[in-house]
Protein backbone atom coordinates (compact mmCIF):
# COMPACT_ATOMS: atom_id res chain seq x y z
CA UNK A 1 0.00 0.00 0.00
CA UNK A 2 1.11 3.56 -0.66
CA UNK A 3 -0.43 6.27 1.51
CA UNK A 4 -0.40 10.04 1.17
CA UNK A 5 -1.79 11.78 4.22
CA UNK A 6 -1.55 15.09 6.05
CA UNK A 7 1.28 15.59 8.55
CA UNK A 8 1.62 17.52 11.82
CA UNK A 9 -1.44 17.40 14.06
CA UNK A 10 -0.73 20.91 15.38
CA UNK A 11 -1.28 22.32 11.86
CA UNK A 12 -4.87 21.11 11.63
CA UNK A 13 -6.94 24.15 10.67
CA UNK A 14 -10.04 25.37 8.88
CA UNK A 15 -8.10 24.89 5.64
CA UNK A 16 -8.08 21.13 6.31
CA UNK A 17 -11.81 21.19 7.02
CA UNK A 18 -12.48 23.17 3.83
CA UNK A 19 -10.86 20.45 1.69
CA UNK A 20 -12.37 17.51 3.56
CA UNK A 21 -9.56 16.45 5.89
CA UNK A 22 -10.50 15.06 9.31
CA UNK A 23 -7.08 14.73 10.94
CA UNK A 24 -3.30 14.99 10.53
CA UNK A 25 -0.70 12.45 11.65
CA UNK A 26 2.76 12.44 13.15
CA UNK A 27 5.27 10.20 11.42
CA UNK A 28 5.40 7.80 14.38
CA UNK A 29 1.61 7.69 14.69
CA UNK A 30 1.24 6.75 11.03
CA UNK A 31 3.88 4.03 11.35
CA UNK A 32 2.12 2.65 14.45
CA UNK A 33 -1.30 2.67 12.78
CA UNK A 34 0.06 0.88 9.72
CA UNK A 35 1.76 -1.75 11.89
CA UNK A 36 -1.41 -2.22 13.95
CA UNK A 37 -3.36 -3.24 10.84
CA UNK A 38 -0.65 -5.60 9.60
CA UNK A 39 1.62 -3.52 7.37
CA UNK A 40 5.41 -3.42 7.59
CA UNK A 41 6.46 0.15 6.73
CA UNK A 42 9.29 0.02 4.21
CA UNK A 43 9.45 3.74 3.41
CA UNK A 44 8.11 6.98 4.87
CA UNK A 45 8.97 10.59 4.13
CA UNK A 46 7.69 14.12 4.45
CA UNK A 47 6.48 15.72 1.22
CA UNK A 48 5.19 19.10 0.00
CA UNK A 49 7.46 21.57 1.76
CA UNK A 50 6.03 24.37 -0.40
CA UNK A 51 2.65 23.98 1.30
CA UNK A 52 4.05 24.63 4.78
CA UNK A 53 3.82 28.46 4.64
CA UNK A 54 0.21 28.25 3.42
CA UNK A 55 -0.78 26.06 6.38
CA UNK A 56 1.10 28.20 8.90
CA UNK A 57 -0.76 31.23 7.56
CA UNK A 58 -4.11 29.42 7.87
CA UNK A 59 -3.29 28.34 11.41
CA UNK A 60 -2.15 31.80 12.52
CA UNK A 61 -4.95 33.82 10.91
CA UNK A 62 -7.82 31.35 11.12
CA UNK A 63 -8.56 32.12 7.47
CA UNK A 64 -8.51 29.75 4.52
CA UNK A 65 -5.66 31.17 2.39
CA UNK A 66 -6.69 29.50 -0.87
CA UNK A 67 -9.98 28.70 -2.53
CA UNK A 68 -11.11 25.68 -4.53
CA UNK A 69 -10.49 27.78 -7.66
CA UNK A 70 -6.87 28.33 -6.60
CA UNK A 71 -6.38 24.61 -6.06
CA UNK A 72 -7.75 23.96 -9.58
CA UNK A 73 -5.55 26.56 -11.27
CA UNK A 74 -3.91 24.92 -14.30
CA UNK A 75 -0.78 27.08 -14.27
CA UNK A 76 -0.24 26.58 -10.53
CA UNK A 77 -0.74 22.82 -10.87
CA UNK A 78 1.65 22.69 -13.85
CA UNK A 79 4.35 24.52 -11.88
CA UNK A 80 3.81 22.36 -8.79
CA UNK A 81 3.99 19.19 -10.90
CA UNK A 82 7.35 20.36 -12.28
CA UNK A 83 8.60 21.17 -8.77
CA UNK A 84 7.63 17.74 -7.46
CA UNK A 85 9.01 15.85 -10.47
CA UNK A 86 12.30 17.73 -10.75
CA UNK A 87 13.09 18.34 -7.08
CA UNK A 88 10.97 17.22 -4.18
CA UNK A 89 10.28 13.65 -5.33
CA UNK A 90 14.06 13.13 -5.42
CA UNK A 91 14.75 14.52 -1.93
CA UNK A 92 14.23 13.38 1.61
CA UNK A 93 13.18 16.49 3.51
CA UNK A 94 13.02 16.96 7.29
CA UNK A 95 9.58 18.63 7.07
CA UNK A 96 6.62 18.74 4.73
CA UNK A 97 2.89 19.27 4.70
CA UNK A 98 2.21 15.58 4.00
CA UNK A 99 3.57 12.13 4.65
CA UNK A 100 4.08 9.48 2.01
CA UNK A 101 4.33 5.94 3.37
CA UNK A 102 4.79 2.59 1.68
CA UNK A 103 3.99 -0.66 3.42
CA UNK A 104 3.69 -4.33 2.69
CA UNK A 105 1.07 -6.56 4.25
CA UNK A 106 2.48 -9.05 6.74
CA UNK A 107 0.75 -12.37 7.24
Amino acid sequence: VILLTSAYKFLYSNFDESIGHYRRYSKNELIDKMKNVGFEVSFIKYWNILGMPVLFLAKLTGKVPVSANTLNNKLLNFLLDKWFILFENKMILPIGLDLIAMGEKTV
